[in-house]
């Protein structure tokens, strides 16, 4: 997608997050009107042999509309520039971002609690971002990392064990992963 001029691969990148944000948009109208069964059926049950595949659903689940909406802008933007950099990167680090944070707080989350939101991915691509202008080497990857870090810094203290109800633990395994997932990347670059 690199080659492409800019509005082409931005268009992409506007239909591939639109895509993923209507699909959970249908998913929260079906969670409501369950009464947010599909959340607590499909959310992360830490250390729930049967519940491991939730790693896989809890991320596109919500537990209200707020919840939904308030995820859905980050999600648009830090999304929208990962899959702006590259469509290949994006879907690797969402699933690795799945596997590897959703079994960390499968297996060290808070005992009696579901996990589930996208904010595990929105924190991943936060720190992804951030991580590759460090790991990428290049002025552009540095100047968005930067710009980036100053616009959503703060959610780094989301990452801290501060409210019962918000899963800090998917917030901190997202950050981890991404930084994970860039230096990946950027050993492979090399």
């Amino acid at each position: 997608m690199a080659k492409m001029k800019f509005w082409e691969r931005f268009k992409i990148s506007f239909r591939w997050v639109a895509s993923l944000l209507v699909f959970m948009g249908v998913l929260e109208f079906a969670n409501h009107l369950s009464q947010y069964a599909l959340s607590v059926n499909g959310g992360i049950i830490p250390r729930d042999p049967s519940r491991l595949w939730a790693i896989f659903t809890a991320p596109f689940l919500h537990f209200s509309p707020e919840h939904y909406i308030l995820n859905s802008i980050s999600f648009a933007i830090l999304g929208g520039l990962v899959v702006l950099e590259d469509r290949r990167i994006f879907v690797k680090l969402t699933l690795f971002s799945c596997v590897f944070a959703g079994l960390a707080v499968w297996l060290v989350g808070r005992p009696n609690s579901v996990h589930a939101g996208s904010s595990l991915l929105i924190f991943s691509y936060f720190g992804f971002v951030v991580a590759s202008g460090w790991f990428a080497k290049n002025w552009k990857s540095f100047f968005l990392a930067i710009l980036i870090g100053i616009i959503y810094g703060g959610m780094v203290f989301e990452a801290l064990p501060t409210k019962e109800f918000i899963s800090w633990e998917s917030h901190l395994f997202g950050i981890i992963s991404g930084v994970l997932f860039a230096k990946i990347l950027g050993k492979r670059k090399v």
